[in-house]
């Protein structure tokens, strides 16, 4: 704008006009007049007079007394520059320093105020029981479902697969059409058969109407003490004023088969939730884990929590708290996880759920009820998404609540929790044994499988209670054998197995019956050189057999004979005993001793190979048991017999050992004696003393003893008839015979092994564990039982409460700080800088038009003219510099200091001044109403362009003057 002024000025001043004149060089001067304001001056054809006043930036800093600024005024530059960088360092520190203060404002920091109380009576949370296992197998493959007639399936079912075989699938095409809730509840465990016991703190029992069902995502759990209203209260801590429960985990109703929907993923066990009367539980995964087999303390804290509301939770209104009541209410804060899984099954699946979670019966919904097809195909679906996407952004947990933390304590059970067995029943007979009736309805059964023994004032469980566990795993049991994939298919392998077995021995014809048995000789009577072999040497035969008793003095002159046939022949009866031939012949008599024996047992062994009299036809004895065991085996596979009885029947007294005992003496032994003993150990035993024979053979020995002691003399007839008998005869036991031998004797050993291998999986391992569920002993406690008792560990409430420990006034504060300790400037001074420069850019930058001194006025010769206007408001009396607010500028400058400097100011411009009032007088002078001449008008235009500014009148006492608005 001053550039533009004085472009316009140069236009409009006469071109005759000389710069350098000193009239000229003085307005130039007074453009930049003192106090940091400049004018111009523009003479247009209208008349008008334009002035602009220029204010730097610099300025507002000092005239709000800023610490330092007046320093970079100064003429040295070194020090400006040194100052500079001072200033912007601190202004840099304060920037930092607010930045982060703000940084901090924003973070929203709380503190936590912890308070301890100590009351008389503190109410105690709800307790929440649920099981991990959430179907009961029984239910799932009991009659209701698997006799229940469903409606006609139009289409596909969403739930079920390919499997037509699977029982499970069974069961949902059974029970597709039912409602969900309904089949769930029926399906979960039972308050009366899975909390066993109760007792309040103060000692008392509680009852099973004391528990309530309360529906969770993750399945049905039964909680006590969930009347908000009428809490029960507790007046002590520690192990004796806690909630004792005695629970059975029923294990054996855990479904452990390959199905998608029913099958268990978790560990045995339950979980326990501890929360307050008037929060609502959405998932039983955050509950307390409690194992079976244990005696869990679990001792819990109360902490009253008061949050600042915020991103994190939303405090309760009262009409959200009046809603509490509602699950359906939307302003129902308590419900809201709830009823977001609810909105999402809704959506996606077309039913609802919501009748488990609310009294409203199904009437009063809008949708229809989801059935079992519809939970399983795409209820459970549409809560995982849920499960998994989170809620905590669309459901804010209220700010005041109650939290209960606890832990845990293990504990091994009591060893007396079942009755102790004292006697265990024996049955005499597998007859005796008889199938229990399985259906729920039917009363308990009074066999208790033997006699026990319980100390009644330590006793846990009543003999109804008793009776009711063993028949309710009996029954599951039962079901697990038949219907769970390991149980069913291992118990079918193994009878496989053995039916295998049987079948082998039947088919190579070693069975036990007249029809599936061939001996020894009729196996043998294959080889040629077996077959008929008393037939081609009857007269041999009829000697062997009918050879008499020798006695001494026989075998002295059979050895007499084979010593010296000579002499034998001069006087056969010389010698009459063996000791006389002894003294004659000396060693030689030992000679013919041995030869004789080794004959002589050869030939012995070699003839019981060969009779067939020598094996057994048939086999004798009492196999009736075996078949019964088949039979057995065959009842159940028909589902005809119930698996514990089939193991009962078959860990009776005369079925116990029978394999062991009877079946290996009366088939086994004679098998192995007839292959073994007969057959393989004669043959080997004949081959190691058959290198002596074949010597004595080759010495011609062996046709003469042989002839000599089977046919009584030493013809050479008899010599090779003799040595042609022993040649064949070991011809054949040494080749073929024994070939055949090895091979039926490792065909049989390998059948009979089987067979045993195969019956003691079964009925020695497979079966006697399965009885063992039913000992209900240590194990029987381990897997399925489990004590609790859950207590306040102290006698204290916590009462935690969040107050914001950095508001706007500690900003304000902080910030203000940082602006005193590094700029020396208040948070009033940085207001009155933006205040100074909002006035300096809307006043001081903009320009102003005033009339003065109308050209045409002055051309018509009329001195009057109106007076001049601006928008400044009359100059107030200017305050003296020492006075100023900063204490540094009052140190610096005094009164004394100002007085000087007034006196120089009004000494330099009253010669000025002076000449402006005598221009200004004339124009309003109302004396002066001649008419002036051109020559007068000239001098008095150019006097007013030398001095433009009117002057500035303080006296009063002169009519028509008027005071200067401009600075």
């Amino acid at each position: 704008m001053v550039r533009m002024a004085e472009r316009l000025a140069e236009n409009f001043i006469p071109e005759a006009r000389n710069e350098s004149e000193p009239a000229y060089s003085r307005y130039k001067a007074s453009l930049a007049s003192s106090q940091g304001r400049r004018i111009t001056l523009v003479e247009t054809d209208s008349g008008l007079i334009e002035v602009e006043s220029d204010k730097q930036f610099l300025d507002a800093f000092k005239d709000a007394n800023m610490d330092a600024v007046h320093h970079l005024n100064a003429t040295n530059p070194v020090t400006r520059g040194l100052w500079c960088l001072i200033i912007i360092a601190f202004v840099i520190l304060v920037l930092v320093q607010c930045y982060s203060q703000i940084k901090l404002y924003i973070s929203e920091p709380v503190a936590t105020n912890i308070e301890a109380e100590y009351p008389s009576k503190i109410s105690f949370p709800t307790v929440a029981i649920c099981n991990n296992n959430q179907f009961r197998l029984t239910y799932l493959t009991g009659g209701r479902i698997m006799n229940r007639r469903s409606k006609s399936i139009s289409g596909s079912l969403l739930s079920t697969g390919h499997d037509i075989e699977s029982v499970f699938d069974t069961v949902l095409r059974k029970s597709w059409d039912m409602d969900a809730v309904k089949f769930l509840r029926s399906a979960a465990h039972w308050k009366s058969r899975m909390i066993l016991g109760c007792t309040w703190p103060n000692g008392t029992s509680c009852k099973l109407s004391d528990f309530k069902a309360v529906w969770t995502t993750t399945g049905l759990c039964w909680a006590i003490n969930s009347d908000p209203h009428n809490p029960y209260e507790v007046t002590g801590s520690g192990e004796g004023h806690g909630l004792r429960l005695l629970l059975n985990v029923e294990s054996y109703e855990r479904v452990d088969a390959c199905t998608k929907h029913f099958r268990t993923k978790s560990l045995p066990g339950l979980k326990i939730l501890i929360y307050n009367q008037t929060d609502v539980p959405d998932s039983s995964m955050n509950g307390v884990n409690v194992p079976s087999g244990y005696s869990m303390d679990i001792p819990f804290k109360m902490q009253h929590r008061s949050k600042l509301p915020g991103v994190h939770c939303i405090e309760e209104n009262d009409e959200q708290i009046e809603a509490s009541t509602d699950f359906n209410n939307p302003e129902n804060v308590r419900t809201c996880t709830l009823r977001r899984y609810m909105t999402e099954v809704e959506n996606s699946c077309h039913c609802t759920l919501r009748r488990a979670y609310t009294s409203n019966s199904t009437n009063d919904l809008k949708m229809a009820a989801c059935n079992v097809d519809q939970y399983f195909g795409c209820a459970q679906e549409a809560m995982k998404r849920v499960r998994e996407e989170g809620t905590a952004s669309t459901c804010l947990p209220p700010c005041k609540s109650i939290d209960y933390t606890a832990w845990q304590d293990m504990n091994r059970l009591p060893q007396n929790l079942m009755p102790a067995l004292i006697e265990e029943q024996e049955e005499d007979d597998e007859d005796d044994v008889e199938q229990e009736e399985l259906d729920e309805n039917v009363s308990f059964s009074t066999v208790s499988g033997g006699e026990t023994f319980s100390c009644e004032d330590s006793a846990y469980l009543d003999e109804k209670q008793v009776m009711r566990i063993k028949r309710d795993a009996h029954r599951a049991y039962e079901m697990q054998a038949r219907h769970q994939e390991d149980i069913f298919l291992r118990s079918r392998r193994l009878i496989a197995r053995l039916r295998n077995a049987i079948t082998s021995i039947e088919r190579q014809k070693w069975g036990w019956h007249s029809d599936t048995f061939n001996g020894v000789a009729d196996r043998l009577s294959n080889l040629t050189c077996f077959s008929n072999f008393s037939e081609r040497h009857r007269d041999v035969i009829n000697i062997l057999e009918s050879r008499p008793i020798t006695s001494e003095e026989k075998k002295a002159n059979q050895m007499f004979f084979l010593l010296d046939e000579n002499g034998f022949k001069r006087n056969a009866t010389k010698y009459m005993s063996i000791g006389d031939l002894k003294s004659r012949y000396g060693d030689k008599v030992d000679d013919v001793a041995e030869e004789i024996a080794i004959i002589l047992r050869i030939m012995e062994k070699l003839w019981h190979v060969f009779m067939p009299d020598s094996y057994l036809k048939s086999i004798s004895g009492d196999f009736s048991r075996m078949d019964r065991i088949i039979e057995l085996m065959d009842q159940y596979e028909l589902n005809k017999l119930q698996r514990r009885a089939w193991a009962e029947k078959m860990q009776s007294r005369q079925m116990k050992h029978f394999f062991e005992d009877d079946f290996y003496e009366s088939y086994y032994q004679p098998l192995i004696k007839d292959l073994d003993t007969t057959l393989v150990k004669q043959i080997d035993e004949v081959e190691s003393d058959w290198p002596k024979v074949e010597y004595y053979l080759q010495r011609g020995s062996a046709g003469k003893t042989g002839a000599i002691m089977f046919f009584g003399d030493g013809k050479k007839e008899n010599r090779q008839k003799f040595e042609k008998l022993i040649i064949e005869m070991h011809e054949c036991a040494s080749g073929k015979l024994r070939k055949e031998a090895g091979k039926m004797l490792h065909s049989f050993k390998k059948s009979y092994r089987e067979l045993q291998a195969a019956y003691g999986k079964l009925f020695k391992e497979e079966l006697p564990d399965y009885l063992e569920n039913f000992q209900f002993g240590n194990k029987f406690v381990g897997d399925n039982f489990a004590m609790v008792n859950i207590f306040l560990h102290r006698m204290n409430l916590e009462v935690w409460s969040q107050d914001r420990t950095y508001g706007f006034w500690s900003l304000a504060c902080d910030i203000g700080g940082a602006l005193g300790l590094f700029l020396g400037a208040s948070l009033l001074t940085i207001i009155e800088i933006v205040y100074l420069c909002i006035q300096y850019g809307l006043c001081g930058k903009r320009a102003r038009n005033m009339k003065c001194i109308p050209m045409d006025k002055l051309t018509r010769q009329v001195k009057k003219v109106a007076t001049c206007s601006c928008c400044k408001k009359e100059e107030k009396p200017r305050e003296p510099i020492y006075k100023k607010k900063s204490q540094s500028y009052q140190r610096r400058y005094t009164a004394e200091d100002e007085e000087q400097a007034e006196k120089f100011r009004s000494r330099t411009s009253s010669e000025d001044s002076k000449m402006r009032k005598n221009i200004w007088a004339q124009m309003n002078d109302p004396s002066a109403n001649s008419t002036l001449t051109p020559s007068e008008i000239k001098h008095f235009l150019d006097q007013v362009q030398r001095h433009s500014q009117p002057p500035s009148y303080h006296d009063d006492q002169h009519p028509g003057m008027f005071h200067s608005m401009f600075y």
